[in-house]
């Protein structure tokens, strides 16, 4: 949905071409790129200035020049991006501290990595300065023929270097401003706005890193934001942080670009000190605060201000919560949950790391806010019980999905990032009146899952050859559709084509009672040979067949086994192996295998299980021995083993909360929901959004009704009119003797509608929801 350039060609265009014509465009743009000549009709680029947010905007400076390229242009690049990134990658073009527009890498990589130093040094008693540099037009300043020199000592394809080079130079730039347009023709700099641009600006300032001159000294990198910080003493600090700033400007210099020093601020940490930096014989301005990747960084690390812009966000998006979630519009309550997750729950969870660190009273306002747009999705009141609304809602109290989005933004930032890992690992609690940033206790907390977490390498076999096979040809349909006896017989006959007299390995894994096993067959024309493991961690069924593989290719490397047909009946794992052949980073067991594969040549099959195979049956029979084996190999958990833990622990602390807070209060639906739940009771069923908000109301025991209005004292009268009793949506629905005759004849009843609440029978709470609106009750 990007916007077109100058030729007015828009991707929906180019979609609705005919193959024939594909053909020929795709043909076209490979003989260009063949001949490094990308011509000049793909080098027009249209300028829109985009205004920058918070600035004035009259002054031309608060603009960004975004740059237009034509269509075409931007599908080449994205195909020249894939190459150039996995050479950074390989070659290590990149530095660690270099997070812009990597990929698993984020703005909050970048923050915490910064703020989690500060934490440290405090805790130390040390001081920290940290210079947070502001370059001149950055991509504009780009040496187009020093990035190229650049390039080619990155080890970079020459065909590569020579599109970028031809694409960089001579493009025509249209600017327009209402009628008046202006063109020029330049040869300097990168253009906003094109996907190559942000990896190239991070290769091409590589140099800037070496400013720190190493010891405690870091430069931070996200795209053109820079910071420069070092621990010690004040004398040290003043002494560093000057020598770096003079050595980052003049390698900014050699590079053609030029440090801004009225935008670069210098801040000390934990409290101001008398520490002068200078750029060009002018001081840099000390502050107490400052806005960084969206962070608004404060000295005393509160991050009150931070949390407080967050929530004015989310309070701004409740205006849209409140319109979807109007009775007139109908939204679902499942869709409209979406919308909360994203506008007003997101908001509030942006840097969570950080938040975690403010106060209960700034804390208190982020639930207010979650718990305002909870009650218009679910339809609930304002004296609806904290613990039904997130029943309701299928959501856990923001303290303890806080503490998740944390752990789970940390083992990320662990697996991903080199520098991350090496300031989070050794983590420990030294005192409890310590302060720790959110990230580092969720470190201390999570100590032993911490040093569990897989670390994830660039993938030496990004598109190698290696034949990964889910499918047999005959097998159609599901296993149970099939005749067991024919199944088995094309399943033979396929193992006969492709095996010859190549060896089999049959590998299969089993977890029973949350110990895993694996088994192994490897069947030679002489002898076969089999081995059974427990493994020492617990892991999901995908992860304990991919350690099975990982063991089998082993052994037959051991064993000098060549040219083997890997006999799987895991479908996941082979899809997760198929995938892992097109991704530049992978886990090290998945990198093992890939790497035995192909140094064994062996091949990887997928197989039925239980068709009678008999080297699958057997080591299907090796891995639930396995399960209570002496012999046990020590395995990796996966990415997804982790972050699914900690949502089970998530869950497990939500439930405790749960049952704990209705003891006092939410009575009414703990009594017919006992747990906490993934999706909201009525996922996928046919009920209308009016019928959900007409049950979730009768559910939770609160509503609108007279008896409510005057616990608000909204009304002075409580009573129902009829029954002369405290008139509740419950006491109108299930017992009022003005619609004694119509329930009666639509069978509705309280204990009935509890019952089927708890089994899940939307036939009868639809009827229920269709009584309440029939005889116009309201509540």
């Amino acid at each position: 949905n990007s916007a077109p350039g100058m030729d007015g060609i828009s991707y929906e265009m180019l979609r609705m071409l005919n193959d024939e014509y594909t053909e020929i465009l795709i043909e076209n743009l490979n003989e260009r790129w063949r001949s490094g000549n990308i011509g000049k009709e793909l080098k027009l680029i249209k300028i829109v200035a985009i205004p920058k947010q918070g600035k004035d905007p009259l002054d031309a400076q608060n603009y960004r020049p975004i740059a237009l390229l034509p269509t075409l242009t931007k599908m080449a690049n994205s195909a020249v991006l894939e190459i150039l990134q996995e050479v950074a990658e390989k070659h290590q073009a990149i530095p660690n501290t270099s997070f812009g527009f990597r990929k698993k890498k984020s703005i909050h990589t970048a923050t915490n990595l910064l703020v989690n130093e500060i934490f440290r040094n405090n805790r130390e008693r040390t001081h920290t300065g940290v210079i947070f540099v502001d370059l001149k037009s950055a991509y504009n300043s780009v040496n187009v023929e020093k990035l190229t020199r650049i390039l080619q000592a990155t080890m970079v394809p020459e065909a590569v270097v020579n599109w970028i080079h031809n694409l960089l130079t001579n493009r025509c730039m249209k600017i327009q401003v209402g009628k008046e347009s202006v063109t020029r023709v330049v040869s300097h700099g990168l253009p906003q706005g094109d996907v190559l641009s942000p990896t190239l600006f991070n290769i091409y300032t590589k140099e800037l890193h070496k400013a720190s001159h190493g010891g405690k000294t870091k430069i931070i990198q996200y795209a053109d934001d820079f910071t420069i910080m070092t621990a010690g003493t004040i004398e040290h600090i003043q002494a560093e942080l000057q020598k770096s700033l003079i050595s980052f400007t003049n390698t900014a210099k050699d590079l053609d670009m030029e440090v801004n020093r009225e935008k670069t601020k210098l801040m000390i940490f934990p409290k101001e000190a008398e520490v002068v930096i200078s750029l060009n014989g002018q001081r840099i301005d000390r502050v107490k605060e400052y806005k960084y990747l969206g962070t608004t960084i404060d000295q005393a690390l509160k991050f009150q201000k931070h949390a407080n812009i967050c929530i004015q966000k989310a309070q701004k998006n409740l205006d849209v919560i409140k319109m979807i979630c109007n009775r007139s519009n109908n939204v679902r309550p499942e869709k409209a949950i979406q919308v909360h997750r994203a506008i007003i729950r997101g908001p509030m969870e942006f840097g969570a790391s950080l938040i975690y660190n403010a106060n209960k009273t700034t804390l208190d306002k982020i639930d207010k806010v979650l718990h305002q747009s909870l009650r218009k999705v679910t339809g609930c009141t304002r004296t609806t019980p904290i613990n039904t609304l997130m029943a309701l809602a299928a959501e856990v109290p923001s303290r303890i999905r806080r503490k998740y989005v944390i752990a789970k933004e940390m083992v990320k930032a662990l697996a991903y990032s080199v520098a991350n890992r090496q300031q989070l690992t050794d983590t420990t609690r030294t005192s409890t009146n310590k302060r720790y940033s959110g990230q580092e206790r969720a470190a201390i907390e999570y100590n032993s899952l911490v040093r569990r977490i897989p670390h994830v390498i660039f993938n030496e076999h990004k598109d190698c050859d290696i034949a990964i096979n889910t499918e047999i040809p005959g097998l159609q349909g599901s296993k149970k559709e099939m005749n067991p006896l024919v199944m088995k017989q094309i399943v033979c006959g396929h193992i006969r084509r492709i095996t010859k007299d190549r060896p089999h390995i049959y590998t299969d894994g089993s977890i029973t009672n949350a110990k895993c096993g694996i088994g192994i067959v490897i069947q030679e024309p002489v002898v076969t040979r089999e081995w059974a493991y427990q493994l020492a961690r617990s892991a999901a069924i995908s992860s304990v067949e991919l350690t099975a593989i990982d063991k089998a290719l082993k052994l037959a490397i051991a064993r000098e086994v060549s040219r083997p047909i890997v006999f799987t009946d895991s479908r996941v794992a082979c899809e997760i192996l198929k995938k892992a052949c097109k991704s530049d980073f992978v886990e090290e067991t998945i990198s093992n295998i890939l790497n035995n594969c192909t140094f064994v040549e062996a091949d990887i099959q997928w197989i039925p299980s239980h068709v009678g195979i008999q080297g699958n049956e057997r080591a299907d029979t090796l891995a639930k021995i396995g399960t209570n084996c002496e012999r046990i190999i020590n395995n990796q958990n996966s990415l997804n083993d982790i972050i699914t833990e900690l949502k089970t622990n998530m869950m497990e602390e939500g439930n405790q909360w749960y049952s704990q807070y209705s003891t006092e209060k939410g009575k009414t639906y703990y009594n017919v929901q006992r747990v906490l739940t993934a999706k909201m009771w009525h996922h996928k069923s046919t009920l209308s959004s009016k019928e959900i908000r007409i049950i979730n109301r009768l559910l939770s025991g609160h509503d609108n009704s007279k008896y409510w209005l005057a616990k608000m004292r909204i009304s002075n009268n409580e009573n129902c009119e009829t029954c002369g009793i405290p008139e509740t949506g419950r006491h109108r629905t299930f017992f009022c003797n003005r619609y004694r005759r119509e329930r009666q004849n639509c069978d509705i009843s309280l204990d009935k509608f509890e019952r089927s609440y708890k089994e899940r029978d939307i036939k009868y709470l639809k009827a229920v929801a269709s009584f309440v609106i029939k005889n116009k009750i309201n509540f």
